[in-house]
């Protein structure tokens, strides 16, 4: 069988950090021939520069070549990185791998996903995609939506900042969900393509990844929030604070 890919990860943050981080390594130099046809079959180790075992779950390649016969792999995998430090994480084709049992609180349904935390939820024809923390709704209706804007300037803009070219608030499509699947919720109208991806990673936090599939328009994610005014008022020598119930979207 093919060594071990070795993946020096890096962290430049004068801070430690904990938390996923996806990796993805071409585990040989030609297709496995003996998992043709059966993808997901193929046994993968990862480990970490002691030798030890590292828990992690298999997640979609960033390529497109050569789908049906596995050659590359991407995980995800939970790291531990040294302020200004680095690690380094080892992912082998091994026909001796065994899967690790990994606890978690990650749950999915027809048309939502969890990580114990936050929850996301998304229905075929709602405008909008709702997210809640520990049960307690984040975004007002219609929750997490999404808007396309004519946008002639493209990706550079006005060069000269021109206020017609950083304003732009001519509506071409307001987005409503067509499709939802685990892990990927899907907006279309029209035929043309809008893919949001949500990851969830156990008790840390929720991954989004947008793909707009549409031509000389600009996207804007809106979100209704509420905001909390007060108002201060003086009596007998103190300031007392009074909440009011401006809302404001």
């Amino acid at each position: 069988m093919p060594a071990a890919v070795s993946i020096l990860v890096w962290n430049p943050h004068p801070r430690a950090y904990r938390g996923p981080v996806e990796l993805e390594a071409s585990l040989d130099y030609r297709p496995i021939w003996r998992y043709c046809k059966a993808v997901d079959a193929l046994p993968v180790r990862v480990s970490g520069a002691d030798g030890r075992d590292i828990p992690f779950q298999v997640i979609e390649t960033e390529h497109h070549s050569l789908v049906d016969c596995p050659w590359r792999r991407r995980v995800l995998i939970n790291a531990d990185l040294p302020a200004w430090g680095w690690n380094v994480i080892e992912m082998a084709y091994d026909e001796a791998a065994q899967p690790m049992v990994i606890p978690t609180q990650v749950g999915a349904a027809d048309n939502q996903i969890t990580n114990g935390e936050f929850q996301v939820r998304a229905t075929i024809g709602a405008p909008g995609i709702q997210i809640e923390r520990n049960g307690q709704t984040i975004f007002e209706p219609p929750g997490l939506y999404v808007i396309s804007v004519e946008d002639p300037w493209g990706s550079w803009g006005g060069m000269s900042e021109q206020p017609e070219s950083v304003n732009l608030n001519t509506v071409r499509h307001r987005w409503t969900i067509s499709d939802v699947r685990v892990l990927e919720l899907k907006l279309a109208e029209d035929g043309r393509g809008l893919i949001l991806r949500v990851q969830e990673t156990a008790g840390k936090q929720t991954i989004p990844k947008l793909r707009l599939m549409d031509g000389s328009v600009r996207l804007k994610r809106l979100w209704p929030y509420q905001i909390m005014t007060w108002r201060l008022t003086r009596q007998k020598g103190r300031w007392k604070a009074t909440a009011t119930d401006a809302i404001e979207r």
